[in-house]
């Protein structure tokens, strides 16, 4: 039974993370070409180790500001809601992911802004999966990070259940 319990909590085919320097050189572009949510989306996606399908399904009332009164310092994420009936990949509910180490502190102010004045169920991203694929696929055409980029896009589209046609 710990076996089984294991197993699920040690997916064996992870994908190794985008390396720090190359996000951070893809949301800067982003964010001078006008896509703040697709980098909000990106840095978002590489703090918490996020799934593509987990980061699009997120909405407002995932996101929990600091409360210091209570003993929560940092932002938190909750993905898969019991009562939302979807669990995680590895079968897991209510999983809470805090935004606690050092470099994470530059997400804050971006976090206030994906709340901002959502109702609660409302998703956080104006943007639909396609805009923010067509946005990194401009981003593999335009520069030299292009493999890197192209390989990311796959990896939404694929997992969205999107045409490749959409990269064209």
């Amino acid at each position: 039974r710990a076996m089984r319990g294991w197993g699920r909590h040690s997916i064996p085919r992870r994908r190794l993370p985008l390396p720090f320097p190359a996000l951070t050189a893809l949301v800067g572009w982003m964010v001078q070409m006008g896509y703040l949510w697709t980098a909000v989306a990106l840095l978002l996606s590489f703090f918490l180790y996020l799934r593509p399908g987990e980061l699009l399904a997120l909405r407002a009332e995932y996101l929990t500001a600091p409360i210091p009164t209570a003993g929560l310092k940092y932002w938190t994420t909750t993905l898969a809601l019991e009562e939302d009936g979807r669990a995680t990949k590895t079968g897991m509910y209510d999983e809470a992911l805090l935004l606690d180490l050092p470099h994470h502190a530059v997400f804050y102010p971006w976090q206030r802004m994906l709340r901002g004045k959502r109702r609660p169920t409302e998703s956080l991203w104006i943007h639909s999966h396609t805009d923010m694929i067509r946005q990194l696929s401009l981003a593999a055409r335009l520069n030299s990070w292009r493999p890197l980029v192209t390989t990311m896009v796959m990896t939404m589209a694929t997992s969205g259940g999107l045409q490749t046609s959409v990269l064209n």
